[in-house]
C-alpha cells in the first residue's frame, strides 16, 4: 500500500508506504511516512502594544523583509509484528521511530513608534529537532465465559534540541542592540503499563483496569547554564459498566481515580489526586434517529517547562518563565447530540460545553523594565460550541454534498483579566463520481481557538481534486487555494501591558499543485490481524525555546 503526493510547483510533499506479509497466525509489517518542506517563503508582520506602569502607551511594529523562510523534514517509521489466535490470544509488538526537524527564520524592520524611537533590523531564527523511538507491546488473553485480560506496555525515549537566535541591530549604524541565544537540550525516558479486565454478559459489560506512567525528564538550558530535572508519575485506576436496556436505551457509567506526583530536582515535590467520573447515555428514538449525552471529568498533566523557574529572553523587552507553584486542575466536558439518518440524508446536531476551574494559563506583568510572561492557575476557562454535520447523497453513487458549520464562544477568566471571543466556522465538500472519475471540492474556514489571553487563528483553505481509480491504483491531481493570492494565519494577544496582533504569511498553501498516486496491491491469502483493545502512547516531553 502507499500514497505519494509530490507538489509540482512548491518544495512540498507527502509520502507514505506500507508492506505486510503473513504466514500462519503471524503478520509482519512495515510502514513509513515522509513530509518534506523546503525553499518556502514565510513572512511575519507584527504590531505590539505596550502600556507602562504610569499608564503611558507606545507601539512597536515589525515589517517583514525578503529572506524569511521555512523548511521541515518530518518522518516516521514503524515495524510491527502481530500474532492472532482468534479463540485464545493475541500479541502485538510495534517498534516506532519519529523524527521532527524544522527551521524557520524571520527578517524584518522593527520600528519604535515613540518620539525619539529608533528602527532596528531584526533577525529571528528557530530550529527544532527531536528523535523519538518507542516500543509498544500488547497482549490479550480470551478467558472462558466471555472474559478478557488485556495488557499494554509502552517505553519511550526522546531527545530534543530547541535553538532560537534573535538579534536586533540599529538600522542606521548597524550597532548590536539585542542579542539572544537560547538553546535547550532535552531528554525524556518514559514507561507506561496498563492492565484491563473485561467481562461481557448478554446485555452488559464490565471493564476495570489500572495504568501507571513514569517519566524521567531533563532539560539543559545552555545559555543560562542550568540543568532542570524532574521525576513525574501518574497512576490511574478505573471501572466502567455498560448496559443495554430494551430496544431504546444503552449507557455506561464509570469512575476513575488519578494520583499525580511531581518531583523537580532541588525543589519541593507535589502529590495531587483527582476523581474522574464519566457517564454516557444513548436513547434510540426510532429506526432513523437517536439522542446521545456524554459527560467526563478529566485531570491535567503538569509539564516540566510549566514548573521551571528558568527565565528566557524573548526580545529586548519581554521574558518568559515557568511557575513552580502551579497545580493540576480538572476539566469538565458535556456533550449532547441528536443524530438522524434516513435515505439520502444524514445529519448530526450537537452542543458541547467545557469548563476548567483553575486552568493553567499565561499571564503577563511588568517586572522592573521587562514584561514577564508566566503561567499560573487562573479562575476558569470555558467554551460553548454548537455544530451541525450534514451529508446528502443527492444522486446516490454520483453526487454527495457535505457541510459542517459551527459556532463557539470562549470565556477566559484570569486572575487579572476577563476575555470573551466568538467564532463561526464551516467545513464543506462536494463529491461527484462516475466512470471511475471523482471530482472533489473542499472549503474550510477559520477554526480559531482562544486560551488565556491569546487567539490562535486557523486556516482558510479551499481546494479541488480530480482523481481516477483503475484496479488497484488511484491517480489524481489537486490544487489548494486556486482562487486567492494571499494566504495568512493570524494570532492575537489581548494582554493589557503587552498585547499584539500578528499575521504569518506563506506561499506554501496558495495555489499549491500536487499529484496524488496511491495503490493497494494484494496477492496470496488474506489475513486479518487483530486490533489492540487498548493502545497507549506517551506524549512528547520536549521543551521549546521561548519565542514570539
Amino acid at each position: 500500500m502507499g500514497n505519494f503526493t509530490p507538489s509540482l510547483n512548491r518544495g512540498w510533499g507527502q509520502y507514505w508506504t506500507s508492506v505486510k506479509v503473513n504466514t500462519g497466525k503471524s503478520e509482519f509489517s512495515y510502514s513509513g511516512w515522509f513530509a518534506p518542506r523546503w525553499n518556502l517563503e514565510m513572512g511575519r508582520s507584527n504590531t505590539e502594544r505596550y502600556e507602562l506602569a504610569d499608564g503611558s502607551r507606545y507601539v512597536r511594529t515589525e515589517q517583514s523583509q525578503k529572506g524569511s523562510g521555512f523548511e521541515a523534514w518530518h518522518n516516521g517509521h514503524t515495524l510491527n509484528y502481530n500474532f492472532l489466535d482468534p479463540q485464545k490470544q493475541m500479541f502485538n509488538a510495534s517498534l516506532n521511530f519519529n523524527n521532527n526537524n524544522y527551521k524557520n527564520k524571520y527578517k524584518g524592520i522593527l520600528t519604535d513608534e515613540r518620539p525619539g524611537g529608533i528602527e532596528n533590523n531584526m533577525y529571528d531564527r528557530t530550529e527544532y529537532i527531536s528523535l523519538h523511538p518507542s516500543l509498544n507491546l500488547y497482549y490479550q488473553n480470551n478467558l472462558k465465559k466471555d472474559q478478557l485480560i488485556m495488557a499494554n506496555l509502552v517505553t519511550s525515549y526522546e531527545t530534543s534540541h530547541s535553538h532560537r537566535l534573535y538579534n536586533e541591530n540599529d538600522l542606521a549604524t548597524d550597532a548590536p542592540m539585542v542579542n539572544i541565544d537560547n538553546l535547550i537540550k532535552g531528554k525524556t525516558f518514559s514507561v507506561l503499563g496498563e492492565v484491563d479486565y473485561e467481562k461481557t454478559w448478554k446485555n452488559s459489560r464490565l471493564t476495570a483496569g489500572i495504568r501507571h506512567t513514569q517519566s524521567w525528564i531533563q532539560n539543559k538550558y545552555v545559555e543560562q547554564n542550568t540543568i532542570d530535572r524532574m521525576n513525574q508519575g501518574n497512576s490511574y485506576i478505573f471501572g466502567e459498566y455498560w448496559l443495554h436496556l430494551g430496544n431504546h436505551f444503552d449507557g455506561s457509567v464509570g469512575l476513575g481515580y488519578s494520583l499525580y506526583h511531581y518531583a523537580p530536582q532541588n525543589r519541593q515535590s507535589h502529590t495531587y489526586s483527582i476523581w474522574r467520573p464519566r457517564f454516557t447515555a444513548r436513547y434510540t428514538i426510532d429506526d432513523y434517529s437517536s439522542l446521545r449525552f456524554n459527560f467526563v471529568r478529566m485531570g491535567s498533566v503538569i509539564t516540566l517547562d510549566m514548573l521551571s523557574p528558568v527565565v528566557q529572553d524573548i526580545d529586548g523587552i519581554q521574558q518568559s518563565t515557568g511557575n513552580p507553584d502551579v497545580k493540576p486542575y480538572a476539566t469538565y466536558k458535556y456533550e449532547l447530540q441528536y443524530q438522524y439518518n434516513r435515505g439520502i440524508f444524514y445529519g448530526k446536531l450537537g452542543a458541547f460545553y467545557t469548563h476548567a476551574p483553575g486552568a493553567i494559563m499565561p499571564e503577563k506583568y511588568w517586572v522592573g523594565d521587562k514584561i514577564l510572561s508566566r503561567v499560573d492557575n487562573q479562575k476558569n476557562a470555558e467554551e460553548l460550541r454548537f455544530y451541525l454535520n450534514t451529508r446528502i447523497n443527492v444522486i446516490p453513487g454520483w453526487l454527495t454534498l457535505s457541510a459542517a458549520p459551527g459556532w463557539h464562544r470562549y470565556w477566559m477568566r484570569g486572575n487579572t483579566y476577563t476575555h470573551t471571543y466568538n467564532n463561526f466556522f464551516i467545513d464543506a465538500s462536494i463529491d461527484i463520481s462516475h466512470w471511475g472519475f471523482t471530482l472533489n471540492g473542499i472549503l474550510q474556514t477559520n477554526f480559531n481557538r482562544f486560551w488565556g489571553e491569546t487567539l490562535t487563528g486557523g486556516e482558510n483553505v479551499h481546494g479541488i481534486k480530480l482523481s481516477y481509480a483503475y484496479k488497484d491504483w488511484n491517480f489524481g491531481i489537486m490544487v489548494l487555494d486556486p482562487f486567492i493570492n494571499n494566504y495568512k494565519v493570524k494570532s492575537e494577544n489581548w494582554n493589557r501591558y503587552a498585547g499584539y496582533y500578528r499575521e504569518t504569511t506563506t506561499n506554501m498553501i496558495k495555489q499549491l499543485l500536487t499529484l496524488d498516486i496511491s495503490w493497494n496491491i494484494n496477492w496470496g491469502r488474506k489475513h486479518e490481524a487483530g486490533q489492540q483493545r487498548i493502545n497507549n502512547s506517551i506524549n512528547s516531553g520536549s521543551v521549546n525555546a521561548a519565542g514570539k
